[in-house]
């Protein structure tokens, strides 16, 4: 019977630390995609701070093409006035 009551509680042991390792194995897994969802949350941010200025930048040159839009067509009705 000692050699059956041994048994067993290697076996209980040898089960228990199995557990501990798959519970420990779970943590890390965990750890790994939320930090893989840290890190995919800051490259949006990064991109999102890329995007800004690039989209400034379109506002200003439009702004700019508008503007001079308008100061050619002054300028084309002012050479039209000085020709007639």
């Amino acid at each position: 019977m000692n050699a059956f009551r041994s048994h067993r509680e290697k076996l209980y042991n040898e089960m228990s630390e199995l557990g501990d390792n798959q519970d420990n194995l779970q943590d890390k897994m965990k750890g790994a995609m939320e930090s893989n969802n840290f890190c995919s949350s800051l490259l949006s941010q990064i991109e999102e701070w890329h995007k800004f200025p690039i989209e400034k930048t379109n506002q200003v040159r439009q702004q700019v093409v508008q503007r001079l839009d308008f100061k050619w067509i002054k300028l084309k009705r002012f050479l039209l006035e000085l020709i007639h």
